[in-house]
């Protein structure tokens, strides 16, 4: 802005270069310094990095304090001041809705979807390509085509929320992914070109920016501090959605019939969810038919933003206010994801649900309390090799879940269960019976698998199950050749792992 070029009136292409620069460093992570460096390798190319970043710095600052300072817009600029306290409010909005999304959509898919290493890094550069295209020099978006675009993708992420609090149903993971992926994207570019079409005049580009980064802090704070403690569930996720829907026309007017007719849609989704909540009568044909005309409405109101997103959140509200009571008997929030405690098959069973998997079971009745059922029943894989093997003085397993595995405990065998996550063993002993009537004197340790068996001496086991899951999918890093030998090592002669 003070030197002299020929575009320093409006430098803030610089924004896409700069995030560009980001999305080079964040891709060249994962694929070149990952793999070729060791932890402390990467401290180190940090740190020089960082001496030649500041380098830089001082060689920049250096050019622009010996040249001259030619008269530019800033002179003429209005001062920082005049600008309105409602369209600094706008900016910080449009800069932390993205921001909000993009940690609701990591936490919601790498804890209920899919747990991946570096998973982040798709979602981050998501994020970043964003800024990249709405502070282009050129945009070649139209914004029409593109506001029609992310509707839809908040309809396709509304249906497939419904679908697993109403139906447990999930789907396939690439789907659902590319489903929230895509809003994220489609969300983060409306809202940042929203802001690269309000920018100001360069003599006040400090106050925007440092608006920007305002907003973008507090979507970070919001959902990595304030939502865990104060939300049980994800709600943050379906709340930033709403609040996208209505960025899409921060400027537009409110009439009553933009709030009556989205919550009579909301009263209708919640009727249809209290009908339809744990009803084996819906098959996929049934289920589409009721969300089908559901999608249809919401998307009919996507021209006024406080009608799509008072329907959007009505919808939402009222599906999971009505499956959240149906069924539902404990829901607890921890760093590790979402669990809930749901009575299944008319209440003869309930379920401890993760995400979108059942991880176990038990009867309801007191006279079958516990026999292992689910994965562990008796004629399973799992009932067959321990009724098939003989006693093992120490057994160790890696993922608590309801605590099942405990009621295959033979006389004189000693067992540890190694959980990552403590209110796994609050929801195991106080909603299902297992551990109290198979597992009173078993040990625990709590931590991540890997690292505290890494701990134990090397053969101390006879027999190790790894039964640890995050949703529906097993941590990757108790998959890898270290860790397959790391059980090993852990293992006596003849020792089993299942």
């Amino acid at each position: 802005g003070r030197s002299g070029h020929v575009r320093a009136c409006d430098p803030y292409f610089l924004y896409a270069a700069s995030n560009t620069g980001s999305l080079l460093a964040l891709l060249a992570f994962p694929l070149l310094l990952e793999p070729e460096l060791t932890v402390a390798g990467q401290s180190h190319a940090w740190l020089y990095l960082y001496v030649v970043l500041v380098l830089i710095l001082v060689s920049a600052a250096a050019m622009l304090w010996r040249a001259d300072k030619p008269a530019t817009v800033q002179q003429v600029a209005p001062p920082a001041s005049a600008i309105p306290w409602r369209e600094r409010l706008i900016w910080v909005a449009l800069a932390f809705v993205p921001s909000s999304l993009l940690l609701g959509v990591t936490t919601y898919i790498t804890t209920d979807i899919a747990s991946a290493p570096l998973f982040w890094v798709l979602p981050l550069a998501l994020y970043l390509l964003s800024f990249i295209i709405a502070f282009a020099r050129q945009s070649w978006l139209n914004r029409e085509v593109l506001l029609k675009a992310q509707s839809i993708g908040i309809l396709a992420v509304s249906i497939l929320l419904i679908l697993v609090l109403a139906f447990q149903r999930g789907g396939s993971v690439m789907l659902i992914v590319s489903v929230h992926l895509l809003t994220l994207l489609l969300t983060a570019i409306v809202c940042h070109g929203e802001l690269a079409r309000r920018r100001p005049d360069v003599g006040v580009l400090t106050t925007f920016y440092f608006c920007m980064s305002v907003g973008g802090a507090l979507g970070g704070i919001s959902n990595a501090l304030i939502a865990p403690v104060i939300f049980s569930s994800d709600y943050e996720y379906y709340l930033i959605l709403i609040a996208a829907c209505l960025l899409r026309g921060p400027t537009a007017r409110f009439t009553i019939r933009d709030a009556i007719l989205p919550l009579l849609l909301g009263v209708v989704a919640a009727l249809v969810t209290w009908f339809a909540v744990d009803s084996k009568l819906l098959n996929l044909g049934g289920r589409m038919m009721l969300l089908l005309p559901c999608a249809l409405v919401l998307y009919s109101f996507a021209a006024s933003p406080y009608r799509f997103a008072i329907g959007v959140g009505a919808v939402l509200c009222g599906v999971y206010l009505v499956a959240g009571s149906a069924n539902v008997i404990h829901t607890e929030r921890s760093f590790f994801g979402i669990s809930k405690v749901t009575k299944v098959e008319g209440g003869a069973r309930i379920a401890l649900i993760h995400g979108t998997t059942m991880h176990g079971s038990e009867f309801t009745d007191p006279k079958r309390w516990g026999t292992p059922i689910a994965y562990y029943a008796l004629p399973g894989p799992i009932g067959q090799a321990m009724t098939r093997m003989g006693p093992h003085p120490d057994v160790a397993a890696i993922g608590l879940g309801t605590g099942a595995l405990a009621c295959y405990r033979k006389p004189g065998e000693r067992w540890t269960f190694f959980e990552i996550d403590a209110t796994m063993e609050r929801i195991a002993r106080t909603y299902f019976h297992y551990l109290s009537i198979c597992g009173e004197n078993v040990k625990m340790v709590f931590g991540d698998g890997r690292l505290s068996l890494n701990a134990v001496p090397d053969r101390s086991y006879d027999l190790l199950f790894i039964d640890a899951f995050s949703s529906d999918s097993v941590p990757a890093h108790l998959l890898t050749r270290e860790a397959m030998a790391l059980y090993l090592r852990k293992l006596r002669p003849h020792g089993v792992i299942l």
